[in-house]
This record gives structure tokens, C-alpha cells and sequence, in this order.
């Protein structure tokens, strides 16, 4: 069974519509969702459901791994004044807001998969974080 606990101060700092703001909550609530409904993790769903039937075969979900499989450009963050080299990272630390490793081959096979699923959706959420820039 899930709990799951709102933490709300207030109301938000914009009208709904009128700016983009990212936020991973909602991922890290779909990844809670998933585990309630199915009694699997997220990462078990999407091996069995989409990585697998689609032959996604550069695309992992490595748990708390910090190596990257292949060829992989080096990410960096700003901290305390210093550029630290972050690449290496426990991907859990997300959770499934952020644990997912794919190659741009893999995406493409995936967006071209569910390309009449998701057009519209993605054109529309394109469409509309634009709209806020």
C-alpha cells in the first residue's frame, strides 16, 4: 500500500497557463502510482511494458549504478563556484524522475514506435511551454 502525503503552502507562484515551471513531483508520484497499482517498480514496468517489447537495447534503468554504458558526454554543475564533473552520479537519487540512460538511437526507435500515439500530445505540450517562453 502507498501513502502518499501533499505538501501544499499555499497557492502556486503563477496562473495556470501563463508560465512553465519544471518540477520532477510529478514523475516521482507516477513512479509511487505504478509501484500501488502494479505491486512492481517503475523500472520493472517499463523493462517488461516498453524497453523490452520495443528492443530498446541501449536504454537502462541502473538503479543506484553511477557508470554509464558507451560512449557518453560528461555532465557538470556549478558548485560553490567550481565546475565539478558529475557524470558519474547515483541515478537513483531521482527515482523515476530521472534514473533512465537511453542513446539518441533508442529515442528515435521509441518516438518513431509511438509516433501516432504521442504526436499530438507532445506537439501540444511543445506548443504550449512555448507559448510561456
Amino acid at each position: 500500500m502507498a501513502t502518499f502525503v501533499l505538501v501544499h503552502g499555499g497557492r502556486g507562484s503563477a496562473t495556470p497557463g501563463s508560465t512553465f515551471e519544471y518540477s520532477n513531483t510529478n514523475y516521482i508520484v507516477l513512479g509511487l502510482l505504478i509501484r500501488a497499482v502494479t505491486g512492481r517498480s517503475y523500472a520493472e514496468e517499463i523493462r517488461a511494458r516498453i524497453i523490452e517489447p520495443l528492443g530498446l537495447t541501449d536504454t537502462v534503468l541502473p538503479g543506484d549504478d553511477p557508470n554509464i554504458p558507451g560512449v557518453h558526454a560528461r555532465g557538470y554543475m556549478k558548485i560553490k563556484g567550481k565546475s565539478v564533473d558529475v557524470t558519474e552520479m547515483n541515478p537513483s537519487e531521482a527515482c523515476s524522475a530521472g534514473e533512465m540512460i537511453s542513446t539518441t538511437k533508442d529515442l528515435d526507435r521509441f518516438l518513431v514506435d509511438f509516433s501516432g500515439v504521442f504526436e499530438d500530445a507532445v506537439v501540444d505540450a511543445f506548443n504550449a511551454a512555448a507559448d510561456c517562453l
